[in-house]
């Protein structure tokens, strides 16, 4: 539920998350109204799960994602509509 303190922030171009093990791609949803966001770095997020990509793959404008290593082909499969993306990091 912190996440949802950040939703309001539609300005923000990045984000990156660092030692974080409770975020999950539910919690990702609340930033679907940051139609300003490029950035987007989960690369140290342990509890992202592929199917928590889902609400990642909502967020069309990105150009840059960083993906933690335990997402697997499946989970990059839900990221087709990121039309923007030009630079994909898989650990």
């Amino acid at each position: 539920q912190g996440l949802l303190h950040l939703a309001n922030w539609t300005a923000l171009e990045g984000l990156e998350f660092s030692k974080m093990d409770g975020i999950q791609g539910s919690g990702l949803a609340a930033f679907a109204g940051a139609k300003n966001l490029k950035q987007l770095s989960l690369d140290a997020l342990t509890g992202l799960t592929d199917d928590g990509l889902r609400s990642v793959a909502q967020l069309k404008q990105l150009e840059l994602l960083r993906l933690p290593p335990q997402i697997s082909d499946a989970g990059v499969g839900h990221l087709t509509t990121l039309v923007n993306l030009e630079d994909l990091g898989l650990e």
